[in-house]
């Protein structure tokens, strides 16, 4: 029996990403996380506890977008790449400390620099991550692994619906494409597939031979979001456990509530 721990979409280094409960910045000042960081954070701590309540041994795979470079954007904590790598670690750190194989799979280069360069240098730093090859790079694009005879194939990006009744095909779509992608190159295909960076959770269930999911996230709205109408759209915030055992496998997602403000009362 295997474990693996799977989160995305973290984005530590944003101002509304997954962030340690306090940061020194590189001049001496302090940042302190919002309200709705710090509630998130204690969301993250529960899930640490839930997904490392286990003796067998554990892989952690981080899907993408683990930090925030922000590039011209305005919502970041800092611009000091050594900052922005050292929080990143920080905050993981009680999952990281923990795991005995460590796969960082790169996101999206704006979030994260030209191709995934800030992944990538944490994945060096690491030492129980796997790399592609001992000479290679440390973090991947795509992974396809075996983990106790269980066939996963795992990349951050997907597309997605952007309506409710439609955003949920998203996993079935991929099973799909999957199955006739695998055929093509006449290998056997995977029973687990997962995907991230829409920072909603999708699932097709016993629809097709490949089980595929998308990712829940780590990060409340952005600004992007609210310019695109999505102010009032609720965040998936969460993570997934995937107990593997021969052959065999059982996913739990974990998801938690995100802080909302309360509705102004103009008659108070």
């Amino acid at each position: 029996m295997k474990r693996v721990i799977v989160i995305s979409d973290t984005h530590t280094n944003s101002t509304v990403g997954l962030c340690p409960a306090y940061v020194n910045l590189d001049d001496g000042g302090t940042y302190i996380p919002s309200k709705p960081q710090k509630v998130m954070l204690k969301a993250f701590h529960d899930f640490c506890d839930k997904s490392l309540d286990t003796k067998d041994p554990i892989t952690l795979i981080i899907n993408g977008d683990m930090v925030e470079d922000g590039h011209k954007g305005t919502q970041v904590i800092s611009r000091n790449k050594a900052t922005i790598m050292s929080m990143a670690v920080d905050v993981l750190s009680p999952l990281i400390d923990k795991a005995e194989k460590v796969f960082i799979i790169r996101g999206t280069e704006y979030h994260t620099g030209n191709s995934g360069e800030l992944e990538e240098s944490i994945a060096q730093d690491l030492d129980n991550v796997v790399p592609i090859s001992k000479k290679g790079t440390a973090s991947w694009w795509h992974l396809r692994t075996k983990i106790s005879n269980v066939r996963f194939d795992i990349a951050h990006h997907i597309s997605m619906g952007g309506l409710p009744w439609t955003e949920k095909n998203a996993a079935n779509k991929l099973s799909a494409v999957l199955m006739y992608q695998y055929a093509e190159w006449g290998e056997l295909p995977p029973q687990v597939a997962i995907r991230s960076h829409v920072h909603r959770v999708s699932d097709s269930g016993m629809n097709y031979p490949i089980y595929s999911i998308t990712q829940p996230c780590w990060c409340m709205a952005t600004s992007y979001v609210h310019r695109i109408g999505g102010s009032n759209a609720r965040p998936h915030i969460g993570g997934m456990i995937i107990d593997c055992d021969n052959g065999k496998y059982n996913v739990t997602v974990e998801r938690y509530n995100p802080y909302r403000e309360k509705i102004h009362d103009c008659d108070k």
